[in-house]
């Protein structure tokens, strides 16, 4: 038999029901719970709810917008019971403001932390300053919520559905967030990730959806325009594909790829390379038979050093760093000239991959 579409979503009295109605336009089926009817999109049907007895505008505690919410010290254990009975919670107001919100004079962040709300569906839900530290927001959907300046760091938001949501500022450090669903609209300027930017799935060492969430967001952020996180976020995915290959070539990736420069992310570290070369071989050169001066004398190593041989022998390894060769100092045996032809070619290579990766990031902004 088919069943007549309601205005209300959620199963309520028949009397002294909220009348919130909703604006975001969501298609649903709610015919799996209990004693409820099929709603063919959330758009202007109303919440259906028991009403709030102290409510002033007709709606359920969940839609009245009262920033006193957060003096309640049963809305965590309220919130669960709602969501575990599958409650539509679509534009939900469920923020007590507080510093960095538009409630600046109230009585403070709503604290949710390591709330159990999997499968909440808190659609255009506005959550702004709320604390969902270590709250499990797993299969959750969250599209077109306000959740700026939030706390939603350790999160498990594995699944949830983030079509439009508005993450501005808020702290996703740790955050587990693989399999989310991410649009062009969804909102993640501002968004502290953590100095280290890894999140949940890298640390329980899941690389492979370490890997997919990260280029997920590297995409996210390039088409955003926001190239330094995006660079962060691909620097992150490389490393968790370092981490699955096998010891061999995970050593060679870890020479090659990411100490010398970050996987082109951190042309500074090329720098540190080239300046440890020019040391390290102006040191090398002096005791492998030394150094042939202008003025036809040789400097070797002696003890206790001199700053004349410190000095002619960085002045030789800068000059074949740089492959410059005026050629009037030149190592004065064949195992320093094998070893300054080692040079030159790291001289090369280091200086090529610091112009790519500067360019990359100068061009890039």
């Amino acid at each position: 038999m088919k069943q007549e579409e309601s205005e209300y979503i959620n199963q309520g009295p028949s009397t002294e029901r909220c009348d919130h109605i909703f604006i975001v336009d969501e298609q649903i089926n709610l015919v799996e719970k209990a004693g409820s009817v099929r709603v063919f999109s959330t758009r202007g049907k109303k919440c259906g709810l028991v009403r709030d007895p102290k409510s002033t505008q007709g709606y359920c505690y969940w839609h009245e917008s009262d920033p006193g919410k957060s003096k309640d010290p049963e809305l965590r254990k309220r919130l669960e019971v709602a969501v575990s009975q599958k409650a539509y919670l679509g534009g939900a107001f469920l923020s007590g403001g507080g510093p960095g919100t538009y409630l600046v004079d109230s009585d403070g962040p709503i604290d949710l932390s390591d709330a159990s709300l999997p499968g909440a569906f808190l659609a255009g839900a506005y959550l702004e300053g709320t604390i969902l530290k270590g709250a499990n927001l797993r299969e959750s959907n969250l599209g077109s919520a306000w959740l700026g300046s939030a706390d939603l760091s350790s999160a498990d938001l594995t699944g949830a559905h983030l079509w439009g949501t508005d993450f501005q500022f808020s702290n996703l450090k740790g955050a587990e967030l693989w399999n989310a669903e991410i649009n062009g609209g969804t909102q993640l300027g501002g968004v502290y990730w953590g100095d280290d930017y890894v999140l949940a799935s890298e640390r329980s060492r899941r690389f492979d959806c370490a890997e997919e969430t990260y280029r997920m967001l590297k995409q996210h952020r390039q088409e955003s325009g926001d190239y330094r996180t995006a660079g962060q976020f691909y620097f992150r995915e490389m490393e968790c594909i370092r981490k699955q290959l096998p010891r061999f070539r995970r050593l060679l990736w870890t020479v090659f790829f990411k100490s010398i420069c970050g996987y082109g992310e951190r042309p500074t570290w090329t720098f540190h390379w080239a300046i440890g070369v020019i040391l390290l071989w102006g040191v090398l050169l002096l005791p492998l038979g030394g150094i042939h001066n202008p003025d036809s004398s040789t400097t070797g190593f002696s003890w206790p050093p001199s700053l004349t041989m410190f000095q002619n022998g960085l002045s030789l390894s800068l000059i074949t760093f740089v492959t410059l060769g005026y050629g009037n100092r030149y190592p004065a045996s064949v195992a320093g000239e094998f070893l300054a032809g080692f040079e030159a070619l790291l001289g090369m290579l280091l200086a090529s991959i610091f112009v790519v990766s500067f360019a990359k990031k100068v061009i890039r902004g």
